[in-house]
């Protein structure tokens, strides 16, 4: 990995709310963490209804 890559996940680690973004993007690769995978299933889909009106 090198040092600009090494710097983007620094940002994402400390930045918590970046962090859950990329993950809802595809939040059903978390099946070893299946908390974390509900909280954004449901956090995708409330974003998805507010954004929908």
């Amino acid at each position: 990995m090198n040092e600009n890559a090494k710097n983007e996940l620094g940002k994402l680690l400390v930045n918590q709310e970046a962090l859950l973004e990329v993950l809802s993007k595809n939040h059903a690769s978390l099946s070893d963490y299946p908390e974390l995978q509900e909280y954004l299933a449901r956090k995708t889909r409330c974003c998805t209804l507010f954004k929908s009106y």
